[in-house]
């Protein structure tokens, strides 16, 4: 009977949220806990609760506090604060919180003098483990994002003018695969580096260095040109650089900045060229792209307190979301394990926003709740519910479930028709 009722109170939650025909929307700040003034990376442990990274403008190397920096975890409810490890360099902020496979993290911090560390955290223990990476004589030192390609992981280093890729090992032991150098111009290899993997090739690129095709011995098969990343360059001019990507398809598609058209990767000509899918122009000041672990996708628009939810098909992008609920047009950071159901937002000032899309579990739910008030199945007694015939309540869930399952069937072959 507690099974029950608890099933039945979760079914006239989603009856609430189905009624309402929108997105379902929370936001989370400063006064829930979120001490992150400027939060910038998001990540999921293994038992669902939220991890956050970023800086507090209390840790800022200009107010030279000792209020040390935190990491925060969410349980959907409270935030929780871990201290980040003491460094003669103090850490002032996280650029990435990574998971691993084993569900431990590696976590990216910079700190005082332009210093940055490489942390293994063990989120259950909360120990923390410096990955040894060999910095020679070099006075600038970087680190690009973790970067996971066919179960491994990636990291690009710099070292002054070298660049160099490697794998990072399970033991915490960095391998290098290859390295190049450029002299035409000053770069810094950081969270915005973009890597796309290929089988026979690679991408990189970044603001402050030119577009690059390699091989995975480190041969550069195509390089775009550097004179707008030069100090010398006309200011007019736009760098040629990948802000954001995405798949879809089997395509890489990518946003160049200050370029609202969607491009995509030729691979035949190892060249990044606009798309030929109609309606696939985006013109925002601020906007991510984002796959989950299953292939979908979605790209999102902040502009002026407006957000806006895109998805690409065959006819160009489709909106499928907006809503006004920002005060100006601020940095995004996104996460979600499925797109399909929910998405997790947070922003340069301090907000974290949680949204979930209506799916066919709220009709499963409609249909379950509406059983539980049929006077054949329950009787009020009292402000009591009392469930007299179970059977035939599963019995109506078991026709909802069938009804849905020829529903997406159904899905499936129109999906097949379109393409």
């Amino acid at each position: 009977m507690k099974r029950l009722l608890l099933i039945v109170f979760l079914c006239i939650a989603h009856l609430t949220y189905a009624q309402t025909g929108n997105v379902y929307h929370e936001v989370f700040t400063k006064k829930d806990g979120l001490i992150l003034d400027v939060p910038s990376s998001l990540v999921f442990d293994n038992d669902g609760f939220l991890w956050i990274g970023g800086m507090s403008l209390d840790a800022r190397a200009i107010i030279h506090s000792s209020k040390p920096l935190v990491i925060q975890r969410f349980n959907g409810n409270t935030f929780h604060n871990i201290l980040l490890p003491k460094k003669v360099n103090e850490i002032r902020s996280v650029s990435q919180i990574y998971k691993r496979s084993d569900g431990q993290f590696y976590i990216t911090c910079g700190g005082l003098n332009n210093t940055v560390t490489l942390y293994l955290f063990n989120p259950v223990t909360t120990r923390f483990t410096e990955v040894p990476i060999e910095w020679g004589a070099a006075t600038a030192k970087n680190l690009s994002d973790i970067y996971f390609y066919e179960g491994e992981e990636y990291l690009i280093i710099q070292r002054d003018r070298e660049i160099s890729v490697n794998k990072l090992k399970s033991s915490l032991a960095i391998e290098e695969l290859f390295s190049f150098t450029s002299y035409e111009n000053k770069f810094k290899v950081e969270n915005t580096t973009v890597f796309i993997p290929y089988a026979d090739l690679l991408i990189i690129g970044d603001d402050n260095f030119p577009l690059t095709f390699l091989d995975w011995n480190g041969n550069i098969l195509h390089r775009y040109a550097a004179d707008t990343f030069l100090r010398t360059r006309d200011i007019k001019a736009n760098k040629f650089w990948i802000e954001n990507t995405f798949e879809y398809n089997e395509t890489q598609y990518v946003f160049i900045d200050g370029d609202p058209q969607l491009h995509e990767v030729d691979l035949e000509n190892r060249s990044v060229v606009p798309t030929n899918i109609p309606n696939t122009s985006i013109d925002a000041s601020s906007f991510k792209s984002i796959n989950d672990a299953q292939g979908n996708h979605k790209v999102i628009k902040a502009e002026d307190g407006v957000l806006q939810f895109f998805e690409l098909g065959k006819n160009g992008f489709k909106q499928t979301f907006e809503a006004t609920i920002f005060k100006g047009t601020p940095v995004l950071k996104l996460l979600s394990e499925d797109l399909t159901k929910d998405l997790w937002l947070i922003t340069d000032d301090n907000e974290l926003h949680y949204f979930k899309f209506p799916t066919d579990e709220v009709v499963v739910a409609s249909f379950y709740t509406y059983g539980f008030f049929d006077p054949k199945i329950t009787k009020l007694e009292g402000n009591t519910p009392n469930v007299y015939r179970p059977d035939i309540f599963e019995e109506y869930l078991r026709r909802t479930r069938e009804i849905v399952s020829y529903i997406l069937v159904f899905r499936e072959e129109a999906q097949k028709a379109k393409g």
